[in-house]
């Protein structure tokens, strides 16, 4: 849920977006990932920057939920 109300990303995107799309750029954490909507016709590359909030919701999950990074 963070993820899509940080980031902007629709729901099915969230669900995609894992470890393998962070990267480091100027010493902060971020998210780069190919929307799926439109991807063959119109690719679109978002990039994004992990807010605080963001970090927090994914290093530290709530009880039985597996962290999705």
């Amino acid at each position: 849920m963070e993820v899509t109300i940080t980031i902007g990303a629709r729901r099915s995107d969230a669900a995609a977006i894992g470890p393998r799309h962070e990267f480091t750029k100027d010493g902060e954490r971020w998210l780069r990932f190919r929307a799926h909507k439109g991807r063959n016709r119109f690719p679109v590359e978002i990039e994004a920057r992990l807010t605080a909030e963001l970090i927090e919701a994914i290093e530290k999950p709530r009880s039985g939920i597996k962290p999705i990074f």
